[in-house]
């Protein structure tokens, strides 16, 4: 596995990548609502890896390195030997149908050789244990669950992601990843 941090400011524009470094598999993007809203930054990462999976989110701040920043937008290419990917999307239409929803996104990532999923969800229109339970009752423990919901900082008025698309509302969007060459850990913490 083969990883690149990148970054974008509005001031510096996006972090150098290295020519040779731009074969990744899986583009992660996270940033302020505004950054991430227009599109802009979703088309940039589109033509720096054509071949990519890109996923992205809005946030509520973000984490580069031992900074805690609002106004950038921060992510990771990532690069696999031998793992196989896939991204599906479901529109998240309300709180009420977020399960539903969760059981949609593994109905078009199920496969035997599925490993672990990581989603992304809007993060006002959807119940979050609803649409996790959706996802865990379709796969049962053998699959490993993480991701997050999209954030707005403190103004909670709309939330935007990302799936091989421009960053939209109203979106859930995950990556399955497929065989025996990866490893998923996770935690989280709070307060």
């Amino acid at each position: 596995m083969r990883v690149d941090q990148l970054s974008w400011s509005e001031t510096a524009g996006w972090s150098a990548v290295a020519a040779d470094r731009r074969a990744a598999d899986l583009v992660f993007f996270f940033g302020g609502r505004r950054a991430v809203a227009c599109g802009a930054r979703y088309r940039d990462l589109r033509t720096q890896f054509p071949d990519a999976h890109i996923l992205g989110c809005s946030t509520g701040g973000q984490i580069r390195n031992d900074d805690l920043i609002d106004d950038e937008i921060v992510g990771a290419a990532i690069g696999f030997d031998n793992t196989e990917l896939r991204l599906a999307c479901e529109p998240a239409v309300g709180p009420e149908s977020s399960r539903s929803c969760g059981a949609a996104i593994v109905k078009a990532l199920a496969a035997p050789r599925l490993v672990a999923i990581f989603v992304l969800s809007d993060g006002l229109n959807v119940n979050g244990s609803e649409l996790v339970a959706g996802i865990a009752g379709a796969v049962g423990e053998r699959v490993t669950i993480t991701g997050g919901l999209a954030g707005d900082g403190s103004e909670f008025q709309e939330t935007f992601v990302a799936g091989n698309c421009a960053p939209c509302r109203h979106l859930v969007a995950a990556v399955g990843f497929y065989g025996s060459a990866i490893r998923f850990g996770h935690g989280n913490a709070g307060g």
